[in-house]
């Protein structure tokens, strides 16, 4: 508390020493807050595989992880962030690596451009995952957490389709619960781009990795889950994002 009793009256106001204590306190405040921006950003630069503090085990909150999701999901509900030429050439990959496609699942998709495109091309029954309640808004597209599978998937899917890894908050236990739900023969497909990496991530895309820490990532669960990286394609960027150096696609195939 302010001790107003030192104030001469007509020389200083209580009202500004208040407000230039309030500023130089948040000015302390805003300082601190920086140099661990710093410091967070720094270490984001040297690792492969990183994870915001809001989804590590101590500090995890599944109900919040979900209201930032839905949160960011509205807010960029008129976004769409991948394109329909890289669609149409994942799936005359698939098309020639993968006999009498039937069914796809596509999850975290938004408005659900993703599995429209793959349905278009393919011919086949695709359905998008979206953990918002705006999921029910667009065609295809059911309101789920893609952490999850439903039984009537498991060893069903010819392939799964995501750019959406980084929004995962256990990305491992998210690719074994996608491999669980390849058929034999069946393919993974995870988009990776420069805003996958570890210096994007945030608490919306709270999982970030380099190439090398995705390819690490797949090939510590590949053995148990049956699952062979088995290529890596280069796509095309969208002309509005400049600073994006990397576009392409990992294939992993169920064995």
């Amino acid at each position: 508390m302010i001790n107003y009793s030192k104030f001469k009256t007509g020389i200083i106001h209580p009202d500004r020493e208040v407000k230039y204590l309030f500023d130089k306190d948040f000015s302390k405040l805003k300082s601190k807050q920086e140099k661990l921006k710093d410091e967070v950003d720094e270490l984001k630069r040297q690792v492969d595989i990183f994870q915001d503090p809001s989804i590590q085990k101590d500090n995890f909150s599944y109900e919040k992880y979900k209201k930032i999701q839905e949160k960011g999901n509205k807010r960029k509900i008129e976004s769409i962030f991948e394109i329909e030429d890289n669609i149409k050439m994942l799936s005359d990959y698939l098309m020639k690596n993968i006999s009498d496609i039937k069914f796809g699942l596509c999850h975290g998709t938004r408005r659900g451009k993703e599995q429209e495109w793959f349905r278009k091309y393919l011919k086949a029954e695709v359905i998008g995952t979206e953990i918002s309640e705006t999921a029910n808004k667009f065609p295809y597209t059911i309101e789920w957490d893609f952490h999850k599978v439903k039984d009537e998937w498991i060893e069903k899917v010819d392939f799964i389709y995501s750019n959406s890894l980084d929004h995962s908050y256990d990305p491992k236990h998210c690719l074994k619960q996608w491999f669980r739900c390849l058929r034999k023969g069946g393919i993974c497909i995870i988009n990776f781009t420069t805003f996958h990496t570890p210096q994007h991530s945030n608490e919306l895309d709270p999982s970030g990795f380099t190439k090398k820490g995705l390819t690490l990532l797949i090939n510590e669960i590949a053995k148990e889950s049956n699952v062979l990286l088995e290529n890596y394609l280069d796509g095309k960027k969208k002309s509005n994002l400049k600073n994006c150096k990397n576009w392409g696609y990992f294939i992993i195939r169920k064995i």
